[in-house]
């Protein structure tokens, strides 16, 4: 049966969910994990919502970022119950955090984000970026209820810093889909669809 032109699923949300992974090692404790939306489509509307735990110094002190930063309360209660699966955003209680963001770059060498809220700036900057690939993950891959698409890029290197103190920790590769990818990637034109059944 021929590819359809117009995929047959009901869209039901579109824009960014670029990441970052940092680590004290390659088999080494979590010490960053940011999962950033940029949203274009929803039915809740448009906006930005960034899931932020980071142990920044890798000190172990609870003193550091840790929360859901949005322009988009509505959008950021949507993911959760909807969308986000991963048990690292789902099993604690993130407090939710007002914020503004911006973005710099031009997704072929380096891509800078700032995420501005009450107490904290936050600048996020992938670079080394590879080849993009384009990734389809079928219900039950990656969402057990929806298809996935998007435009995935590697990036090798990774700096965050919060209030001009720069996170500890790089990221790593790992194995996917028979490749070597990174850890912390570009998500561009993400798409998620309910699939025809």
């Amino acid at each position: 049966m021929p590819r359809p032109v117009l995929n047959p699923g009901t869209v039901l949300w579109s824009g960014e969910n670029s990441y970052i992974h940092l680590r004290d090692g390659e088999e080494g404790k979590d010490l960053t994990r940011v999962s950033l939306f940029r949203i274009v489509y929803s039915p809740v509307g448009v906006g930005h919502v960034a899931f932020v735990i980071s142990d920044l110094e890798a000190n172990g002190l609870d003193d550091d970022p840790r929360g859901i930063f949005t322009d988009n309360p509505d959008l950021a209660k949507w993911l959760c119950a909807e969308v986000v699966q991963n048990p690292v955003w789902t099993a604690g209680d993130l407090p939710d955090i007002n914020a503004r963001f911006s973005f710099s770059g031009d997704n072929s060498e380096s891509r800078s984000e700032k995420i501005e809220a009450e107490g904290h700036i936050i600048d996020i900057t992938w670079s080394k970026l590879e080849r993009p690939y384009m990734y389809e993950a079928p219900a039950g891959l990656v969402s057990d209820k929806f298809d996935l698409f998007c435009l995935l890029i590697s990036a090798w290197q990774v700096e965050m810093t919060v209030n001009g103190h720069k996170a500890a920790g790089q990221t790593f590769p790992m194995a996917f889909q028979g490749q070597n990818i990174s850890e912390s990637c570009l998500s561009l034109s993400e798409t998620w669809a309910v699939p025809v059944k």
